[in-house]
């Protein structure tokens, strides 16, 4: 399977550029602009005594920029933007089946690299000293099912993910109930795991 998408969006925006004493204030006009493309490839395959190999690889952009006109006080005109940009590839790998009539396993690794995290706030006509950054993240995860009886489910998983800055496993167990009208009955409890972007590190 393969799916290919792209958004692009521009939205103008009414903005204060000064502000004249005893005059109305002058108006100009911001920006919005958001892009987003991506791609995946999926391939799925039927293998060995009911196992299934699921393979995917997707590459993803996203930019997000807004700009604001403004003007100092006796100055030129100027332009204030914001821009965020992300260019990442996502590489998963799961193999499914069962071991027996009540007992079913999955493994899973999955890789992330992004290829550029970029955060800017500037001035247009001024240089811009904003950064690029890469990093890289890798994940496994293995996830236990078991049927307790006809209508009742046990789940065992435990997922771990390694970064720059290190490493963390997170478990997860579940056990859902089910009627015979197919109302459903869960409990849960888990941890998740996502690595801090540029803003936040």
């Amino acid at each position: 399977t393969l799916r290919l998408g792209a958004v692009n969006r521009v939205h103008g925006l009414p903005t204060v550029v000064a502000e004249p004493e005893d005059a109305p204030p002058e108006l100009g006009e911001g920006r919005d602009r958001t892009r987003i493309q991506y791609a995946q490839w999926v391939w799925t395959q039927r293998i060995a005594r009911d196992w299934d190999l699921h393979l995917a690889h997707a590459r993803q952009e996203l930019l997000y920029r807004n700009d604001e006109p403004t003007r100092e006080d006796g100055g030129d005109d100027d332009v204030l933007r914001f821009e965020a940009l992300g260019q990442w590839d996502i590489t998963e790998a799961r193999l499914a089946g069962p071991l027996n009539d009540d007992h079913e396993l999955m493994l899973g690794l999955e890789h992330q690299r992004d290829r550029q995290q970029r955060l800017r706030y500037f001035y247009v006509s001024q240089p811009d000293d904003g950064n690029t950054f890469r990093g890289r993240r890798t994940g496994v995860f293995v996830q236990d099912s078991w049927t307790l009886a006809p209508r009742q489910r046990l789940l065992l998983g435990l997922r771990h993910d390694r970064g720059p800055d290190g490493g963390r496993s997170n478990p997860r167990l579940a056990y859902s109930w089910a009627d015979d009208a197919g109302r459903q009955f869960k409990l849960s409890m888990g941890n998740a795991f996502r690595a801090a972007n540029r803003s936040e590190a």
